[in-house]
Parts: structure tokens; sequence; C-alpha cells
């Protein structure tokens, strides 16, 4: 539920294997936290190392972080540089923090939306990627389960914090000199839910030309 597709490369050269991934409806992929500020994986396509990738003719939606990752970046300089990664003719709509991540330095993340995929320097074919238009909105809203579509839209999230110094542990660590605890909580409105599965077969053929399509 946390990554739809990672494969990864395990030949010793450089373009020994190649990963097509095409023709695939990926939507609602959860993170590993609902906590907000530890928001780790929730990908549809991961760009593994030690393997060249194509992407395309897919549908990324409601994807809880973003639709690809390309943040893994291969140690061996010179084999990171012949290193083949592309995504073309990709549908995007609703994809919470990107549509494409990329490493930017000190462990941080680079976030880019589709409108903007010929800037990514290591996608060597980009063209076709868009966000979804009013009427390929209408199409898939009619294909999506509309409960759950309405609950990941409409996530919400309270937190809060105790903090008793009468506590058996916090009047220990004061008197070791030690700074007291309090406990935190968070709750989400929507995590991890399971889709319908008897709505998933909706999914088929949503869009004409992008993702899963109905078998002729």
């Amino acid at each position: 539920r946390m990554a739809a597709c990672e494969v990864r490369g395990m030949v010793r050269d450089p373009g020994e294997a190649t990963v097509d991934f095409y023709d695939n409806t990926v939507m609602f992929v959860w993170r590993r936290d609902p906590m907000p500020g530890d928001k780790d994986m929730g990908y549809g396509f991961r760009y593994m190392t030690g393997v060249n990738a194509n992407v395309f003719n897919n549908i990324f939606g409601c994807i809880d972080f973003a639709a690809l990752d390309r943040t893994y970046i291969d140690s061996d300089k010179s084999k990171e540089a012949v290193r083949k990664t592309s995504a073309w003719d990709n549908l995007f709509f609703s994809n919470i923090e990107a549509d494409i991540t990329l490493p930017s330095g000190g462990g941080k993340f680079l976030r880019v939306f589709a409108k903007d995929f010929e800037d990514v320097d290591q996608l060597i074919e980009y063209e076709g990627n868009h966000e979804v238009t009013q009427t390929e909105a209408a199409q898939l809203v009619k294909a999506i389960d509309p409960a759950y579509l309405k609950g990941f839209l409409s996530m919400e999230g309270t937190s809060s914090m105790t903090h008793n110094p009468n506590s058996s542990e916090n009047i220990l660590r004061s008197v070791l000199g030690m700074n007291q605890r309090g406990t935190s909580s968070y709750t989400v409105s929507m995590y991890m839910n399971r889709y319908p599965l008897d709505k998933a077969g909706n999914l088929f053929g949503a869009v004409s030309g992008y993702g899963a399509q109905i078998p002729e």
C-alpha cells in the first residue's frame, strides 16, 4: 500500500535491465506514518538504481506523497551517469505532495508537478504528461467509489499532548535532573483504508488511452 511498483536492479552493468511500466491505474497509495511531519513513502512508481525504467500511459491519482519517486541515486557516479529513466504520456490528478520527487540535498526532496517535467534532468523522455482536464476528471469521478474519494480528499487530523508532572516517571526524571516527558497522539479521519474490491473493476477503461483498459 505504500509503493505500487518498486523493482531493484541486481545486474552488474548498466543497461542490462529495463522496466516498462505502462497501462496501469495507480491510485490511493499511502504514506508509512499518518503523522504529517513524518511523511514517508506513499509512491506510485519508484525508479530504483541498477535498472532503467520507462513509465508511460498510466493514471496516477490520489497518491499520498508522489506519483513518481526519482530520489534514489547510484553511489557509483559512472553508473548513474548512463542510467536512463523516462516518463511520458501519463495522466496525473490530486497527488498530495508532487507528481515526481527528486533529491535536493541534505535528505530533502524537490517536489515537481507534471507541467514542469521538462525541467527534470533525470527524465530523458517527458512529453505528454498532464494533469487531468475537466472532461477527464468527470470520467474518473464516475468510476471511483464516491465515498472513498470524498474521504481521501477531505482527510483531516487532530493532535493532542498530555503532561503529568506528578507521574512516577517524571518525578524520577526530575530527581535525576532530566527533562520531563509528555505523551502526544495524532488522530486522522482516514488512513490506509481498503478500497472496495467490488468497485475496483470500474476503474478499467475510465479514461481512454490512459491507465488500465478493458481487454478487447
